[in-house]
């Protein structure tokens, strides 16, 4: 598969084209990043803009989607488009995030906000005549408790289907449609149609099986035909080092065979070792799309590899690596280093773990653990944590060399913090700021229990190092609750003052600053961390891709992390993929039907 290269000038229809094939394989956050970079080069494409949102609803993201739209809907630009078709798009996207709100909601507020996205769909389709509009109000109906004006709106998608072009969606409409009329086998066979012309569509299906496990937990029908829709394997792989570098894995029964065998095989992993070479190379002879994450950059793995292996093992890793990155990006922990180093490799694999929770969510399916030792591989469930990461850590061979300057590093949660409108306050401001805001940072992070390893301030500039990412979550949160209109009024302050919070995890280096007598951390990773916080919009927390997904790992996902896109760092420090901190945990009935598509 040969890469998009955006470094290029395309047209709008190549932009368009690499986003299709970016969608087909269930990659919203690469189908952000695409419109982002097309957008630069056709500012204000609709269509390239609309790709954008509906990639962002469908990763979660809603709040960014909605503050998107919101914009462009104020700035006129919705009203200019002259494409009908797409105009009905982005009203229909409206609604979707809607229907979203509705499906996150607490059960007693449900049904309210189900009719008003059902009743923004019915507007789409009145103006577009189209079944994808009309099927979801039929279906959003019947959440709401609406059951004739459900049925009413089931035959008015029918009835457009029968004017529409057989497509995945008309076939999808046409068993959603025959499960709201209570035909089970009609909507099992109609989604065996569906699913055979989808072929290829990982981001379609996936919102067909979770609107249909909502559908069916709310009118006790069609778990079965739910449970038929087949869901792409997201696997998240580890290797026990393996010294023999011609060793051969052999992939378990459960792997799929090849493309043809069901919609995808998404695969999680670093590059490791002569293990690791052998899977990844195996899990390409299945047709596997390949997300490498690697504990330092990617020409000193392969030195380390080359000192193994020789010529060949470089030229398998090199082949693993261009197969990878003509898929998505190549994480890497961080830029220097040692291989080998206990830190970054448990980061490696931690990190991977949490990509694929993440990916294995968008797509509303499970992730397996693949799991290779010598002579053995394993496929099993995924549970949350890292135990069996430790595990497989522990027996890894000389690791944690004494003489290396790398063995010194620590992997440790950062967080930087400004205030926006300190520099505006008065002098005599500055006191009341000290007691109040300051001191509500101190108590803030006083409830930790020991986590905090390391704080600092500096005028309204803040410095902590945090034990582990689900303590900083809870630091993030905490200090945000300091700087609160009420807090700054009854003190005297400017109500517009905001804080803005940049969060990340990576190895860092611990040793004495001479100058305060105070043990520190210091390096590359802490100054990464400080040249987000000053492109966080204030009120936010802005987490790196490394944070969000070592979250999910040690979480399991009950954190809201939004993917607000690649995002420039200040002082020309690069850019990078970054998440916005949501203070809400995502509710236990969203998780609990999660799973239960998962486990189908």
């Amino acid at each position: 598969m040969a890469a998009f290269d955006t470094r290029v000038t395309h047209p709008v229809e190549g932009w368009n084209a690499a986003i299709a094939a970016a969608s087909g394989l269930g990659d919203h956050l690469g189908v952000i990043d695409l419109a982002a970079r097309g957008l630069r080069e056709h500012p204000g494409s609709a269509p390239l803009e609309y790709a954008q949102l509906l990639a962002f609803a469908r990763a979660g993201a809603g709040h960014e989607a909605e503050t998107r739209l919101q914009a462009l809907r104020q700035s006129g630009r919705l009203d200019s488009i002259a494409d009908p078709g797409l105009r009905n798009n982005f009203a229909a996207l409206a609604a979707r995030l809607l229907k979203d709100r509705a499906t996150e909601a607490e059960p007693a507020e449900q049904a309210l906000l189900a009719a008003r996205a059902a009743a923004a769909y019915e507007d789409v389709y009145l103006q577009s005549g189209e079944s994808y509009p009309a099927i979801n109000a039929a279906t959003l109906w019947r959440i709401a408790g609406d059951a004739g004006r459900a049925v009413k709106m089931v035959h008015a998608a029918l009835a457009s289907v029968a004017t529409e072009r057989e497509s995945y969606w008309t076939l999808a409409t046409i068993a959603e449609a025959r499960m709201l009329l209570g035909d089970e086998p009609g909507a099992a066979a109609a989604f065996q149609a569906a699913v055979a012309a989808g072929a290829g569509r990982l981001s379609d299906i996936a919102s067909t099986r979770r609107q249909l496990a909502w559908l069916a937990g709310i009118i006790g029908l069609g778990n079965k035909v739910v449970a038929a829709i087949p869901a792409p394997q997201v696997v998240h792989w580890l290797a026990s080092p393996l010294n023999d570098p011609d060793a051969v894995v052999e992939l378990p029964a459960g792997i799929q065979t090849s493309a043809r065998d069901g919609p995808g095989l998404l695969a999680y992993g670093s590059i490791l070792s002569a293990a690791d070479l052998a899977i990844g190379e195996a899990l390409l002879l299945r047709d596997a799309k390949l997300h490498l994450v690697l504990p330092c950059a990617a020409d000193i793995c392969r030195g380390l590899l080359a000192t193994r292996g020789g010529s060949a093992a470089m030229a398998r890793f090199d082949r693993l690596l261009s197969e990878a990155r003509a898929v998505s990006e190549v994480t890497e922990v961080t830029l220097e280093g040692d291989p080998e180093e206990m830190t970054v490799l448990r980061l490696a694999l931690i990190q991977a773990r949490g990509l694929a929770m993440l990916r294995g969510a968008y797509l509303s399916t499970s992730v397996r653990v693949l799991l290779a030792t010598p002579g053995h591989t394993d496929l099993r469930e995924l549970s949350p944590g890292t135990t069996d990461l430790d595990r497989l850590l522990a027996g890894w061979p000389d690791l944690g060399r004494a003489d290396s300057i790398w063995s010194g590093r620590q992997a440790r949660a950062l967080v930087f913090g400004d205030v926006k409108g300190f520099s505006r306050i008065s002098e005599k401001e500055h006191v009341a700021f000290l007691r109040v805001i300051v001191g509500g940072f101190a108590d803030a992070l006083a409830t930790l229990n020991g986590a905090v390893e390391y704080a600092e301030t500096a005028g309204d500039g803040l410095y902590v190092v945090l034990t582990d990412v689900a303590t900083a979550v809870r630091a993030c949160h905490a200090l945000h609750r300091a700087v609160v209109g009420p807090r700054l009024l009854a003190a005297g302050l400017p109500e517009d003052l905001g804080l803005r919070l940049s969060a990340h995890v990576g190895p860092v280096f611990h040793g004495l600053d001479r100058v305060t007598g105070r043990e520190k951390f210091f390096g590359k990773e802490v100054i990464r961390t400080a040249r987000i916080e000053p492109i966080t919009p204030p009120g936010e927390t802005y987490v790196t891709e490394q944070f969000a997904s070592a979250l999910c790992c040690v979480t399991g996902g009950i954190y809201d992390c939004e993917y607000v896109g690649r995002q420039p760092m200040a002082k020309g420090f690069g850019e990078c993929r970054m998440y916005t901190l949501r203070e809400t945990r995502r509710r236990t009935s969203t998780m609990i039907s999660t799973t239960l598509i998962a486990s189908s």
